[in-house]
């Protein structure tokens, strides 16, 4: 049987996930947006890959948040897995970064991930428990305040995201949010989504990679 040994990574919030799985073997590192840069970010890879004394010639998938988040996050993670996969022919899976996010929140049954944008506007995606399956309900898009509204005060979901930090006293009471421990990636999540999809057979081809760029370059986040 193939070994499943997969690097994946994830760029588009303000907490950089890098990972590598080798064997039974897991190895992480989250940093800092403020760090972001292609030479910080390929630094990090080579101590991620020593810290398991792992070679590139022994991976054979990768995994990448499709996100939505930073233009520049994406661009670097893309490029990244981009050229991963061209130098070595491997097959790639990609989840969409609030996927990740929501996954741990299913008991709350209703909930949207919110991240602020710019502009006044609001990345979105919401989920809601049916029949016992946590579906997504409301794809990822750009949404106004009051749109964002309409899904925590009217509709009643339960919100993860730093959309909070910016929705102002009255209706943030009417509010309820996760803790901001779950605003973060959760790598071991990351990566039981990646496997997921490799046992799945889901991959994308290097010609349909495309990060979720749902704005015009006016909203795009600013870190």
């Amino acid at each position: 049987m193939e070994d499943k040994n997969i690097f994946f990574i994830d760029l588009s919030t303000s907490f950089l996930c890098l990972g590598l799985k080798r064997g039974d073997r897991v190895s992480i590192l989250g940093l800092d947006a403020k760090r972001q840069s292609s030479e910080v970010i390929w630094s990090n890879i080579k101590r991620l890959f020593a810290s398991l004394d792992a070679k590139i010639e022994e991976i054979n998938f990768l995994g990448v948040g499709l996100g939505p988040g930073s233009f520049t996050g994406l661009r670097i993670s893309f490029s990244i897995i981009k050229a991963l996969a061209l130098s070595r022919n491997l097959k790639i899976v990609g989840i969409p970064t609030f996927d990740i996010l929501s996954f741990p929140l299913k008991e709350h049954r209703k909930v949207c991930v919110s991240f602020y944008a710019r502009k006044n506007l609001f990345y979105l995606a919401c989920y809601r428990d049916e029949g016992g399956v946590f579906k997504k309900i409301h794809r990822e898009s750009l949404v106004s305040r009051q749109q964002l509204f309409s899904f925590l005060i009217k509709k009643g979901f339960v919100l993860c995201g730093d959309a909070v930090n910016f929705i102002e006293s009255p209706e943030r009471k009417k509010i309820k949010v996760v803790d901001e421990v779950f605003w973060k990636i959760n790598p071991h999540i990351f990566l039981k989504l990646c496997l997921g999809k490799i046992a799945r057979k889901r991959y994308l081809k290097i010609s349909n990679l495309k990060p979720l760029y749902i704005h015009s370059p006016l909203c795009q986040v600013k870190i």
